[in-house]
Parts: structure tokens; C-alpha cells; sequence
């Protein structure tokens, strides 16, 4: 089965409730990884954080899809985070009155371009000299076989940052709220 142009509406709101689930399960992950004795790993908490953006991107374009082609590519691509994620969050400020600054704009797509490549898809598939994604082994650049459980994320770093932590709430409430106003207006 295929979807139809009917099925554009509930496709987002869909994809937005998961997208907020996948985000919830990234936050828990986030706040338990703090204890001492957690043995949560890296690669899962970017994976859940990955998933939520890469899946809060595809209900935001849904929204906007006028074309059966377009569900189409919007359902089955996972190349919309580094482009739609700055776009998503920025609107929703503005819908908050959130004065979004030059350094938000930067952390923002800064932050959109490593989840972005974090998914295995698209490291694989786009930018050849990086292959490091938090779900599959890879070789590097040295030919050995690297595993996500070794790996540091950059996105995850960058909202840990003591200096990031206004950016990481910001972050947090933007993405939080764009898809709570998606499942609202569905």
C-alpha cells in the first residue's frame, strides 16, 4: 500500500507524536546518564535525539506537502534534518516571540548538521570522508572498524557544554513546542 493525498494530515500528526516520544525517550536517556552507575551508551541517546529530529522534520514537511510525490519523498527520505531543523525551530521562536540571535541561528544549524549526519543513511550515502553515524560500525579513514558505543557525538557535547546549557534549553523547548504545536493543529 501506498499513501494517498488523503493520508498527508494524519502522516504528520503521526509522525510528530512519534517524533515527541522519540524526544521524551532522548531526555530520560539524557537526565539517567547522569548517574554514576548508568551504562547508558553514547550512540543510543544521539540515536533517540536523531530519530526525534529527523522525524519532527518529516511532520513540519508534511504540513506543507501539495503533492502525492512529495509525501512520498518526505515519508521515505532521511535527508531533511540539516535543512528543515534551523528552518522548524527558528519559526517556532518567532510563533513563541523568542529572540533568536546570530549565535542561535549558528548553534542551531551547527547542531542540525551533526544530527543530520549522525543518522547512517546519509554519512554513508553524502559526505564520503565521514562515515561515523550512532547506529551501524564503520570503517574510518584508517581502515579499521569503528563502533558507535566508542563514539562522541558532537550534537550530544554541544548540549552539555556547561557554556551551551541556555542553547540546550532552548533547544529542549523549541523542538518540544514546534511538535506539540503540529499534534495541536492536527
Amino acid at each position: 500500500m501506498q499513501y494517498q493525498a488523503h493520508h498527508r494530515h494524519e502522516l504528520q500528526l503521526q509522525f510528530a507524536r512519534q517524533a515527541l516520544a522519540d524526544f521524551e525517550a532522548w531526555d530520560y536517556l539524557q537526565r539517567y546518564a547522569s548517574n554514576p552507575d548508568s551504562k547508558i551508551k553514547e550512540c543510543h541517546r544521539m540515536h533517540f535525539l536523531q530519530m526525534a529530529c529527523e522525524k519532527g522534520c518529516k511532520a513540519y514537511l508534511l504540513g506543507n506537502a501539495r503533492t502525492i510525490e512529495e509525501i512520498h519523498r518526505f515519508t521515505r527520505s532521511h535527508e531533511y534534518v540539516m535543512g528543515t531543523l534551523p528552518v522548524l525551530l527558528k519559526r517556532h521562536a518567532a510563533f513563541e516571540a523568542f529572540k533568536f540571535t546570530r549565535y542561535d541561528e549558528w548553534f542551531v544549524k551547527e547542531i542540525s548538521q551533526h544530527i543530520h549526519f549522525a543518522c547512517p543513511a546519509i554519512g554513508a550515502d553524502l559526505l564520503r570522508d565521514r562515515f561515523d553515524n550512532c547506529e551501524y560500525p564503520w570503517l574510518d579513514r584508517t581502515d579499521r572498524v569503528q563502533s558507535p558505543l566508542d563514539h562522541r557525538f558532537a550534537a550530544l557535547k554541544m548540549l552539555e557544554e556547561p557554556s551551551q546549557r541556555k542553547f540546550s534549553v532552548v533547544f529542549r523547548t523549541l523542538l518540544v513546542g514546534s511538535l506539540k504545536s503540529i499534534i495541536n493543529n492536527s
